[in-house]
């Protein structure tokens, strides 16, 4: 059974941040980010974990309330503030620059779907900018993705450093174990062209993610996103997968919980068809933990008795509470706690081995190191080694 870890069990800088991520906060918890705020609080430190985490649209929100309490640091709200007003115009030139991509893929009737990024902050918080997004992610069916690249491209978008120039045989096997490409054009405009959610598990036909579509309507444009059930067991999916590194996927999960407007025997069932209902069992309890949300009761005996859902729940707490960006790259303080979250994540022996054999697969990195003709593309595979304990190294000396 996971052992609750009490909420006075954190710093004051993880206690004040988490009651700030929350947005419909009590009264008693506004009393409490008071008291806190009243003591001694590393604004450095807590200000470090805001950006670190994406919350601070959130975070903004619930100390303007108290904005004039004198032991407050200026400094601090002050670049939590112009954070959070910079979100507000990114979160705007994103959702028109989405608008005006689906209209086009609309015009030559490819079927695209927006995953995460602003349209889940209004639908979760009811507000674009109340929700970071570095990016726009679409995903698209596989047997489209030439034609989207090619329609990226004759609207300004270039392929990022990485992934430009790539040959034939590259581009192959990155499409066998990657899951998406990377764009931007000259505004700054960042896009992750998905054609699935991920590369190694919870692979989902197109074809049935898009039957199960969802629309929003923004400015009179109707744009397609994910139905409520399947946004939910793919932001779970995502947040495990990265150890919820970030509090604001976990602000995500927690808002979709406190709704409560699933239908949430549709989602067990979902969960145990894509066998992640450990990682459900994870999010439940890091989003009671984390931001008091309830359990549905639905869920109430599987969460009781999911035993690996519960140790990753525990796994998860260093990766969550740590501040640092590169906290799990080699040599840094997280680097072997994370590789051991990840063996447990990948729960049967085939996807430990997958995971484990990933790492033999050559990189974009790689084709950018060195580059080989396709007929030459197996050097690829005997160099692999050399390159990550070469990269390995490099993170070690600095």
């Amino acid at each position: 059974m996971f052992k609750k870890i009490e909420f006075e069990d954190y710093s004051p800088e993880m206690k004040l941040l988490q009651l700030c991520s929350i947005q419909d906060r009590t009264d008693r918890q506004l009393d409490t980010i008071v008291e806190i705020i009243s003591h001694k609080v590393d604004w450095v430190t807590f200000t470090k974990a805001v950006m670190k985490h994406r919350v601070y649209p959130l975070v903004y929100k619930n100390l303007s309330i108290i904005k004039n309490l004198n032991t407050m640091n200026e400094a601090s709200l002050e670049l939590i503030a112009r954070n959070a007003r910079r979100n507000v115009i990114k979160s705007v030139k994103l959702t028109g620059e989405l608008i005006r991509l689906f209209s086009l893929l609309d015009k030559v009737n490819i079927r695209a779907i927006s995953i995460k990024g602003p349209l889940l902050g209004l639908a979760l918080y009811g507000d674009l900018a109340l929700r970071t997004s570095k990016d726009l992610d679409i995903l698209v069916s596989k047997e489209d993705l030439d034609k989207v690249e090619n329609l990226l491209i004759s609207e300004g978008y270039q392929q990022t450093e990485n992934e430009a120039n790539i040959t034939p045989k590259q581009k192959k096997l990155l499409l066998k174990t990657s899951h998406h490409f990377s764009f931007v054009n000259n505004n700054g405009v960042n896009i992750e062209l998905h054609w699935r959610y991920y590369s190694q598990g919870y692979k989902i036909p197109f074809n049935e993610v898009w039957d199960r579509r969802d629309s929003v309507e923004i400015s009179g444009s109707k744009l397609n996103i994910l139905s409520p059930e399947e946004n939910f067991l793919y932001l779970v999916f995502h947040g495990s997968k990265h150890g919820w590194m970030r509090l604001r996927w976990l602000c995500d999960v927690s808002e979709i919980i406190k709704k409560n407007d699933l239908q949430w025997v549709s989602v067990i069932k979902r969960a145990e068809h894509l066998d992640v209902l450990y990682m459900l069992v994870q999010a439940l309890v890091l989003a009671r933990e984390y931001f008091y949300a309830k359990i549905p009761e639905e869920l109430n005996s599987l969460v009781k008795n999911d035993k690996l859902g519960h140790k990753l729940a525990k796994l998860a707490l260093p990766l969550i509470n740590e501040i640092e960006e590169d906290a799990i790259a080699p040599g840094m303080t997280l680097y072997l706690h994370n590789k051991k979250y990840c063996m447990a994540w990948n729960r049967s022996l085939s996807q430990k081995l997958i995971y484990v054999i990933k790492h033999f697969y050559p990189s974009v990195l790689d084709y950018q190191a060195i580059h080989f003709q396709d007929k030459h593309f197996f050097m690829y595979f005997l160099l692999r080694p050399y390159f990550k304990m070469q990269r390995s190294w490099q993170k070690f000396d600095q």
